[in-house]
């Protein structure tokens, strides 16, 4: 519960900054390893934009665990505005919609993962 406040209120705070948010405005973005920490932020913020700005943002969450994605966005997913997509992102993502922004996060998730191969996010991004 506290780590839900927190991103409450981090995502409240995003909110307020005066940033371009009418840019998004019924628009499409896919998100890449949309289960990390940086990236869940993002999909916390457009939901947040949705319901507070009425911006009619459609958000597609590239996953690759779905349990753990069905875990972390919960609260979201009986929403229409918010898609889950369970693969890899090396493999070919078939979206039959127009994607209007891309923001790609996916890559070797733990710190341990990347102290073991440093190399393998150059690597996964090059197959892309």
């Amino acid at each position: 519960m506290l780590k839900e406040k927190i991103i409450r209120q981090d995502v409240a705070g995003i909110l307020e900054t005066e940033l371009p948010w009418e840019t998004f405005c019924g628009k499409t973005v896919l998100i890449s390893g949309a289960n990390g920490y940086v990236t869940a932020y993002f999909v916390h913020t457009f939901i947040a934009l949705n319901d507070r700005k009425n911006m009619n943002m459609k958000i597609i969450a590239l996953c690759r665990n779905e349990k753990r994605a069905k875990a972390r966005f919960a609260d979201y997913l009986d929403r229409k505005d918010l898609v889950l997509y369970i693969q890899d992102v090396c493999e070919p993502i078939a979206i039959e919609e127009r994607v209007h922004f891309f923001i790609h996060g996916a890559s070797p998730a733990g710190i341990h993962a990347r102290h073991r191969d440093p190399v393998a996010t150059l690597r996964k991004c090059n197959r892309m």
